[in-house]
């Protein structure tokens, strides 16, 4: 069985007996339950993921069973390594401690937590961790480094979720530096009467717990003289035994017949995404995208709480006008980029797709919107429209809809204006630029101050090549 239709086999499994749910968004002609659809896209491409929800929604058990299904992991291990918000969370809980006893004898040496050891990972309810406790752990989550005294863990990429709670008097915010670090947010939604009533009436029987299997792991994550990297292949070795156990389960109490990731799969499955291609459409509603999220035609570009003020590009009482620079705070961060195109990579290889512009549109909002801050006046003129989603993540698939067609009506002179500028005629691209008066043009326009890459050519080739030189046009 190909890799894709395993990943599907186990997503169907998960949805019908683990993860109880109602579909809510359009993948070509499949239908999918968003939360657990993004939540298996993670744990194919080591992504960051933060699940909003109520109370007893399923946000950590949903991410529990992905990682037991998906990396064949026992589900004592995950519940172990998982680290729960609260205000009194400490580092040494988190990342490491000292070992006591080498500390008697006057050596340092560090006890790692299963959290960081481990390269799949649940924070529990970060957002009732004070901002301070947070930032601790901003460098393991930005880079997979985890430091404690004079030691350090160099993991890389790894798989992270992380749950919260709605708002109530027990949480904080969580700081901005790590909402930018996870790629995609998902709000675990009610599973609706239908399965309420079939949990009620079935067993539920859990297939990844195993007390034989947890220990054998324990033991191998407890040994203070084994390196990380011994560690990790030990700990492969009894995932790829434990797969068999699930198999057997799931035929015995489910009647399935699945077909599980060995570890060597998934690393393979990674190395295929990051070789899959984004054709050309795509890389131009990326730019329209990223352009009207990131542009001020008054200050240059967009910063930090920075709102739209005096400008064309504000969005009047018509709540259809004006571009997203316009409706926005702040800036669409490079991390941000690159958690569109890892998604939609992840999103592509699993309908053995190349990126298209469609790969795009579905993934943008559930990057967008725990990161995006709506200007007020724009926020409250939506406030009070029929939704199924969360405020932002409801405004941001309708920001992305409004993109789709202002794509649609730019893309040909977008390309037109490429033409220009690979031409050097860079007076009349600039008069085409303000003539079209969309940010991307006047973004494309400031390329030509050096090498651009893009156009495989650079402005002081054309300009020779022209015998022209075009006045530059301030940022």
């Amino acid at each position: 069985m190909e890799k894709q239709e395993k990943v599907k086999k186990i997503y169907d499994f998960i949805s019908e007996n683990l993860y109880f749910n109602i579909p809510d968004i359009e993948i070509g002609d499949n239908y999918y339950n968003a939360s657990l659809l993004f939540g298996v896209l993670t744990c194919l491409n080591k992504g960051k993921e933060l699940i909003f929800g109520n109370y007893g929604f399923g946000k950590t058990t949903s991410a529990e069973n992905i990682i037991g299904m998906m990396y064949c992991m026992p589900k004592e291990v995950v519940l172990e390594a998982t680290v729960q918000g609260h205000p009194e969370q400490t580092e040494e809980k988190m990342v490491g401690r000292p070992d006591l006893g080498k500390l008697k004898e006057g050596t340092e040496k560090t006890v790692w937590a299963y959290s960081s050891l481990l390269e799949t990972k649940i924070f529990d309810e970060i957002n009732r961790m004070p901002e301070s406790k947070q930032i601790i752990t901003l460098q393991g989550i930005d880079r997979g480094i985890w430091k404690y005294m004079n030691e350090m863990i160099l993991q890389g990429d790894f798989v992270l979720y992380a749950t919260c709670n709605q708002k109530d008097n027990a949480n904080t915010e969580i700081n901005g530096a790590v909402l930018d670090r996870f790629d995609v947010a998902v709000e675990s939604k009610d599973m609706g009467l239908h399965n309420r009533r079939g949990r009620r009436i079935n067993n539920q029987i859990d297939i990844l717990m195993d007390k034989e299997f947890s220990k054998k792991i324990f033991v191998i994550l407890q040994d203070k003289e084994m390196e990380y990297e011994k560690k990790q292949l030990q700990i492969k070795k009894l995932r790829s035994e434990f797969m068999e156990v699930i198999r057997k389960r799931a035929n015995q109490y489910f009647n399935e017949n699945l077909e599980l990731l060995m570890p060597q799969e998934l690393d393979d499955i990674r190395n295929e995404i990051n070789e899959v291609k984004i054709n050309e459409d795509a890389l131009l509603f990326m730019d329209i995208a990223t352009s009207e999220l990131s542009s001020c035609l008054k200050y240059g570009q967009k910063r930090i709480e920075q709102s739209c003020i005096d400008c064309r590009y504000y969005y009047s009482e018509d709540i259809n006008s004006g571009y997203l620079c316009g409706k926005t705070k702040g800036q669409f961060s490079v991390r941000s980029d690159d958690s569109l195109i890892k998604y939609s990579k992840t999103l592509a290889w699993l309908n053995k797709e190349e990126v298209n512009k469609e790969h795009l549109i579905k993934i943008l909002p559930y990057v967008m919107w725990h990161r995006t801050k709506f200007d007020e006046g724009y926020l409250n003129t939506q406030q009070m429209e029929s939704r199924t989603d969360p405020l932002n993540l409801y405004i941001s698939k309708k920001a992305v809809e409004e993109l789709r067609q202002r794509a649609f009506e730019q893309e040909n002179s977008v390309k037109e204006l490429i033409a220009l500028l690979k031409k050097g005629k860079f007076e009349e691209a600039k008069k085409f630029a303000d003539e079209k008066d969309h940010p991307v043009f006047y973004e494309y326009i400031k390329m030509w101050d050096g090498e651009s890459p893009f156009l495989n050519t650079s402005k002081k080739d054309a300009e020779q090549k022209n015998e022209s030189k075009p006045d530059n046009r301030p940022s």
